[in-house]
């Protein structure tokens, strides 16, 4: 039975052997986090922009939604590879975490190419959101969104399996894409 190799062959699980308070604080804690850390980034951007003047804390406020979206979008291959990977390893299906690590790949280069498609686009942007587009907040808005679009390729086209801690080392799983 296959369930019976898989118990005999797995101990048990540390979230498996702690409290459920202890067990939720190692799950949420880490998100949690990742949370304040993403506020704290928007507002430390408002502040040190808010310096520069009225005009570019407009245009910064103007572009928040999408950077948003933009920094969401490039963590798409990531969150499929983390989940997906990280459920076929504890169902003990180790040969195919090569091939959800070669989706995310894929998924992270289509992500890329969208990004770099919508670049030209960011005035379209600024127009939905009634913004003059003879005023200085436009061109603003303007540059820092195409900034923040060219500047999120790298974040877009980045492995999406780089945390070695989620299944150990990930050579392996790298090899076998290349097979």
């Amino acid at each position: 039975d296959y369930r019976a190799r898989l118990v005999g062959s797995i101990s048990t699980p540390r979230l498996l052997s702690v409290s459920t308070t202890q067990a939720m604080g190692t799950i949420v804690g880490p998100s949690i986090c990742i949370g304040l850390l993403r506020t704290a980034y928007g507002l430390a951007d408002q502040y040190w922009v808010g310096m520069l003047g009225s005009v570019e804390t407009i245009a910064l406020g103007g572009c928040s939604y999408a950077t948003w979206i933009i920094l969401v979008m490039c963590e798409l291959g990531e969150f499929g590879v983390q989940a997906i990977s990280a459920f076929e390893e504890g169902a003990g299906r180790r040969e195919r975490v090569a091939r959800v690590v070669a989706q995310g790949f894929w998924v992270s280069i289509f992500v890329a190419v969208l990004l770099a498609l919508s670049a030209p686009m960011a005035s379209l942007y600024f127009d939905v959101l009634g913004f003059d587009p003879m005023s200085p907040e436009y061109a603003a808005g303007l540059s820092y969104l195409f900034a923040s679009v060219v500047g999120a390729l790298p974040l877009a086209l980045r492995p999406p399996a780089w945390r070695k801690d989620v299944l150990g080392s990930i050579k392996p799983y790298i090899s076998e894409c290349k097979a």
